[in-house]
């Protein structure tokens, strides 16, 4: 084991090196959350209407709990995760070994290492950890037919948020298609194969209980009445759909993927002359990736949640493994190292992309976004140097949170809200995602540029109205 010794410290290093990055985007939410249970107590799991989405708040509340035992501090946020990222590493080490060879392991480990959203969401006070933690401990329980594992497992995802139940149903699927061709060996198989499913039952019941509680308690189960969440789940027409499966396949090639789907689609004639395709490992590997892909997308595209390249990763870390031993069956010398040399770097380069701003790229998905936090400091320290009213500037996610959301501390001040006919300066940056077309060019052409920090090919810009 100690030549993987460094696959299990990457994780640590990356989350200790990310101790004190305040909460950034979407994961503000569950600070705002876990304040909540930190100041009001923990008798009550039902929260405010403002900020309920309808899933069971354990992940916050868990974060809570931390902050009471080492202090409410950020160090102590980035810690709560820390078990999970290295549990997340843990459990791919284990996947591998199912189905690569020895010899050949540490390289694929080293393609998984530097899969950039796992390792942008282990710097992350990120649910996300949890939520794929979780899942990967019930996908190699079922492959392992470890039940007792296989329970607490479905139970933590089920719970963790409204898609770890949906992760609940691709992993039901994908055992059910895993173990169909045992089914007719033997009576005895087929019990033990049926106990599998025992545990997804449980996981359903306790998955039901709570959505039935939190009805009781609110009148509504899926569907929230708060304006915050109701925008981002309306359904949507036959061009909003399109746009979404358009969308997905973006998000699957971003970030250097698309260097994976180049050597999955060299080595595709190859695996079909071979019949590669037909063996039981590549097999396997296939219905265990593209599953949660499928079930997870028939769960999105209807609506209009912006889908965050977060939301796949469970599938992207899976894909892998099959693209690892694609490259194995069917690339010999020479070819197999340029194969694995341009997966690889295509992987190292995905940390770089970074897109236009009129083009949205997914900060939390990519280590390119570490910059923001010591230019987003300098921005507000030259606010309060220059007494610029904080009502004055208007700005956008994820600058749009106070201090004390993000960073913990006591400053309560925030931005107004963006809008630009009546701010009289905005703060700006390539890291909003949330600025139309027209206000980037009205920024640009029609109000004076007061001050910018640049670093790493992101900036932070304070505009003023003329």
């Amino acid at each position: 084991m100690k030549k993987y010794l460094p696959f299990f410290a990457l994780p640590i290093m990356i989350v200790l090196l990310s101790r004190d990055n305040p909460f950034f985007g979407d994961t503000t939410y569950h600070s705002i959350l876990a304040q909540w249970f930190y100041d009001k107590g923990f008798g009550n799991f039902i929260l405010p209407r403002e900020m309920d989405a309808g899933h069971a708040p354990v992940f916050s509340y868990y974060l809570s709990i931390v902050w009471q035992i080492f202090g409410k501090n950020l160090f102590a946020a980035h810690l709560a995760i820390l078990p999970f990222a290295v549990g997340i590493y843990w459990q791919l080490f284990r996947f591998i070994s199912t189905f690569i060879e020895e010899r050949h392991r540490d390289l694929c480990l080293i393609l998984i290492a530097f899969e950039p959203t796992l390792l942008a969401q282990c710097s992350q006070v990120s649910y996300e950890i949890v939520l794929v933690f979780f899942y990967l401990l019930a996908l190699n329980s079922i492959l392992k037919r470890q039940v007792w594992l296989l329970l607490p497992a479905l139970i933590g995802l089920s719970l963790i948020s409204t898609r770890g139940a949906i992760c609940v149903s691709a992993l039901f699927v994908t055992s059910l298609v895993l173990n169909y061709g045992r089914l007719k060996i033997s009576e005895e198989k087929t019990k033990t194969i049926l106990l599998q499913f025992i545990p997804f039952i449980l996981a359903g019941i306790v998955c039901t209980a709570w959505y039935t509680y939190h009805h009781a308690k609110t009148g509504w189960w899926f569907m929230t009445p708060s304006e915050a969440f109701t925008v981002q789940r309306k359904v949507l027409g036959i061009g909003g759909m399109l746009r979404n499966i358009v969308i997905i396949g973006w998000r699957c090639a971003d970030f250097g993927r698309i260097g994976l789907w180049i050597v999955m689609l060299l080595a595709l004639p190859a695996l079909i002359k071979k019949k590669i395709i037909l063996e039981k490992k590549f097999l396997q590997m296939f219905v265990i990736a593209f599953i949660p892909l499928v079930i997870l997308s028939i769960a999105f595209i209807p609506f209009s949640n912006p889908i965050g390249h977060r939301y796949y990763l469970v599938f992207y870390l899976l894909t892998i493994p099959l693209v690892f031993y694609s490259i194995l069956s069917v690339f010999e010398g020479t070819k197999r190292t340029l194969a694995f040399g341009f997966s690889l770097v295509m992987l190292l380069a995905g940390h770089l992309w970074i897109y236009p701003p009129k083009i949205a790229t997914g900060w939390d998905s990519t280590l390119a976004h570490l910059p923001w936090f010591g230019l987003r400091k300098a921005m507000i320290e030259y606010v309060h140097e220059h007494q610029i009213p904080y009502n004055s500037i208007g700005t956008n996610s994820p600058n749009k949170y106070t201090l004390h959301e993000t960073d913990l501390t006591d400053d309560y001040s925030r931005f107004s809200e963006l809008d630009i006919t009546k701010n009289n300066c905005v703060i700006q940056s390539n890291i909003m995602n949330d600025f139309s077309d027209a206000e980037l060019d009205e920024l640009q052409t029609k109000w004076m540029l007061v001050k910018e920090y640049k670093k790493a090919r992101i900036y932070v810009r304070l505009y003023k109205k003329q």
